[in-house]
């Protein structure tokens, strides 16, 4: 007879990361419809660049997801490194538009990179990423 092992579950930090970082697939996918637009109807290279790079940061995103299974210590380090991107280039966009503040700090646009970079880094998380 065969014998069936237990898998471990996934901690809840894990699964919260991945769950906003589904999140931000989702919305980035709709978002890539606005410069999509835009492009086709001024056919302006800043409007290309902004579109590449929100088509690079959606896809980068969804290929760490696609490989959430294997488990990879790689992919948590990846993960943890496109969030403190997506973080450091919100703040830049804040403080070049002078807007600065509390209320814009706890946009989720902030929070969402903070928490998955806080949840992947937690004892727990790098537990199941290590096996």
């Amino acid at each position: 007879m065969t014998e069936t092992t237990g898998t471990e579950r996934m901690p809840a930090a894990v699964k919260t990361a991945r769950f906003i970082m589904t999140l931000d697939v989702a919305f980035g996918l709709v978002g890539l419809a606005f410069p999509l637009v835009a492009f086709t109807a001024t056919f302006d290279v800043i409007v290309l660049l902004l579109l590449a790079y929100s088509t690079a940061v959606t896809a980068l995103t969804g290929w760490v997801l696609a490989r959430w299974p294997t488990r990879r210590r790689r992919l948590v380090w990846t993960a943890v490194a496109l969030e403190i991107f997506l973080l450091t280039q919100r703040l830049v966009l804040l403080v070049v538009d002078s807007d600065l503040t509390w209320l814009r700090i706890l946009h989720p646009n902030t929070f969402f990179p903070v928490t998955v970079a806080i949840a992947l880094l937690l004892p727990a998380s790098r537990r199941w990423f290590n096996r």
